[in-house]
């Protein structure tokens, strides 16, 4: 079980980082916060739900964990407590993560 909350956790960190920080090729990701309402310089220039979802961490990684958690419960027949704890854990370790990474950039 360990071992899927880390990975789940590793996945879910990588897809938020690639959503709410970087580029992306053909600069994917900085088109799909502009659609959300985020300009290049991470402000928010129309406000809404998802633009509020996509300018927090911590907000849209507890949603991508939410989704990916709930593709591995459906995929592998777990019961929804061990999906809660799957996704609380996921939430968990890509927070931590960020948290490292955001002290390592200063």
């Amino acid at each position: 079980m360990l071992e899927n909350i880390l990975v789940l956790g590793l996945v879910s960190f990588t897809i938020t980082f690639m959503l709410h920080d970087l580029v992306g090729p053909f600069e994917i990701f900085r088109r799909i916060r502009e659609k959300v309402g985020i300009d290049a310089n991470f402000y928010i220039v129309k406000p809404s739900r998802w633009a509020d979802l996509f300018h927090c961490f911590w907000c849209l990684t507890t949603w991508v964990c939410l989704i990916i958690s709930a593709v591995f419960v459906i995929f592998y027949g777990l019961s929804l407590i061990l999906g809660i704890y799957l996704w609380l854990g996921a939430v968990a370790v890509s927070g931590i993560i960020y948290t490292g990474v955001e002290r390592a950039n200063g």
